[in-house]
């Protein structure tokens, strides 16, 4: 490699969240292996179902707040119509 120009740039690994895992219902409710709710069990974000598959952009962090928060208050809703029955 006899010309240039040449350029270099230094990468670091990073990793915002797991994208994907755990498996909820429409109540936020996690799911067993044989895709039953587990009673009382909630999860809520970017750890859940895989949602955000390859869209939440890592030069964009923040991209799948809306995701979270919503996520996290059907949860907490479900929970507690779970705690009043």
């Amino acid at each position: 490699v006899s010309e240039g120009p040449y350029y270099a740039l230094y990468l670091v690994s990073n990793s915002y969240c797991t994208m994907g895992g755990l498996q909820v219902d429409g109540g936020n409710r996690i799911r067993s292996t044989d895709y039953t709710a587990i009673p009382h069990l909630y999860a809520a974000g970017t750890e859940i179902s895989g949602l955000d598959g390859t869209t939440y952009g890592l030069i964009l962090p923040g991209s799948a707040m809306g995701y979270c928060i919503y996520s996290g208050r059907n949860a907490v809703q479900n929970a507690v119509k779970d705690w009043l029955e």
